[in-house]
């Protein structure tokens, strides 16, 4: 990852955009509104005009792909507010999935994966889950693929219950 990146991944920008904004849960140990202000205090905190979307992202310090979904206190976990940053887009690509060991440490070991045990994953567990990684992003990409090819694309809305985090109509 690019030094520019690296900086990025410290608190200058991401957001909650793409595929991964349709995984936004409606379980969220918080209120939607709670969520949006402070992701738009992070935004406003990092340099971004929160107005303007298209310049910066959502980003989890601790990867999405890392947590149980099917386990409500992991879903918590992943939408911490400690687990939650903004970076640009370009900063939010090139961070990726990547798992940094110091920004993991400030979001705190309680929201650390249930199936990290609490600990930071070795080196070699960091690659054996960016394998893993790299198998779902595979399935996933041919499953759009396949959606597309039958014209089910769908209209971008998340899932019943999800955070928008354009709040024009406050």
């Amino acid at each position: 990852m690019s030094e520019r990146a690296r900086a990025g991944s410290e608190g200058r920008g991401v957001a909650c955009s793409g595929r991964q904004s349709r995984r936004c849960p409606p379980i969220l140990s918080r209120g939607s509104a709670e969520f949006v202000a402070d992701v738009h205090a992070k935004a406003a905190a990092a340099g971004f005009v929160v107005a303007d979307r298209a310049t910066w992202t959502v980003d989890h310090v601790i990867p999405q792909q890392a947590f149980d979904f099917s386990d409500p206190e992991d879903v918590k976990r992943c939408w911490a507010k400690e687990n939650i940053q903004v970076l640009s887009p370009q900063a939010n690509h090139e961070k990726s999935w990547l798992v940094f060991d110091d920004l993991c440490a400030s979001v705190g070991a309680d929201k650390y994966p249930a199936a990290w045990g609490g600990r930071l994953p070795t080196a070699e567990e960091k690659q054996q889950m960016y394998a893993g990684f790299r198998g779902r992003e595979q399935a996933q990409a041919v499953s759009d693929a396949s959606e597309s090819e039958e014209g089910e694309e769908g209209d971008g809305a998340g899932p019943s219950g999800s955070v928008d985090l354009d709040d024009s109509d406050e």
